[in-house]
């Protein structure tokens, strides 16, 4: 056992224990309860389970107090992962943490309105729009431009004054389809750049409004394959708001889009796992488990 594993579990047990105590105690006494009461028939009924459990009277003992413990561990911990339904179609969100790029299912992220692609003070080589251009296309800088540039050909854009190229800045929501191999990425532009300092910027109703584009986009060309994306929104993009509020926020999205047209069957969101403290993967899939 590695100490990877045994950090990860430390950190799921303490969080878990943070929000769900007392329902942990609730459900401990609801299975100490179960047990009591199966025990109490059991022995009214048959003179042989009595006289079995007096003869086992401490193994007795010891197997309900692991059955209470298993049940407040299994209230109280704090999922890496949960998946739900969404009502009244056939896509499954899963909510989950790990390597975004891991697996073969399309992708969706977000990059700026002119869907930059210097590494550096543009675009970030740990974020990632920069792990895209390092990992899918080894880092080669003109081909990730004319891949996007080929995607976006015949989409009007505006032409500015700008110390760095491109100098072509696409609405909010314009979303490129690049073809990776067996998969596609799909590119949706979510954050006005300063063309001084470089900094990204967006608000909540051009959040939306982008993935209401990103969304349509998704059900024109991605055939149902599955699907993964970020927490949208996160890091850089200066949206202001609490990693639990952004993935309700971005949830809803998904889920409204749904249930009007056809989304793959599967989704997966994945959160950077410095988020793990701030999110409560339970409480979104409450929301939306009926």
């Amino acid at each position: 056992m590695n100490s990877g594993f045994l950090l990860w579990w430390w950190r799921a047990l303490t969080l878990g224990l943070k929000r769900r105590l007392t329902r942990g105690g609730s459900s401990a006494l609801s299975a100490l309860g179960a047990v009591w009461l199966v025990t109490e028939i059991a022995t009214r009924v048959s003179t042989d389970a009595k006289d079995y459990f007096d003869a086992h009277h401490q193994a007795y003992l010891g197997c309900i107090a692991i059955i209470a413990i298993l049940a407040f561990l299994r209230a109280v911990w704090e999922p890496s992962s949960v998946r739900f339904r969404v009502p009244t179609t056939s896509t499954h969100v899963t909510l989950r943490y790990g390597d975004f790029f891991a697996g073969d299912a399309d992708l969706l992220l977000a990059v700026n309105e002119f869907f930059d692609h210097s590494l550096g003070t543009l675009v970030d080589q740990s974020s990632l729009h920069g792990q895209l251009i390092l990992g899918e296309f080894q880092g080669d800088l003109q081909r990730f431009r004319a891949s996007v540039d080929a995607a976006l050909a015949g989409v009007p854009g505006e032409a500015v004054h700008r110390p760095n190229l491109p100098s072509t800045r696409y609405p909010i929501g314009t979303t490129a389809n690049l073809q990776l191999g067996a998969r596609q990425a799909f590119l949706v532009a979510l954050t006005h750049t300063d063309l001084a300092t470089g900094k990204a910027s967006t608000t909540v109703h051009e959040f939306w409004a982008a993935m209401a584009a990103a969304w349509q986009a998704v059900h024109d060309r991605n055939n149902g394959r599955p699907l993964a994306l970020p927490l949208i929104g996160n890091g850089r993009a200066s949206i202001n708001l609490q990693p639990q509020h952004l993935l309700r926020l971005l949830v809803l999205s998904l889920v409204d889009y749904a249930r009007r047209l056809r989304l793959p069957d599967e989704i997966a969101i994945v959160p950077p796992l410095g988020c793990f403290e701030h999110l409560d993967l339970r409480e979104i899939a409450r929301d939306w488990s009926h």
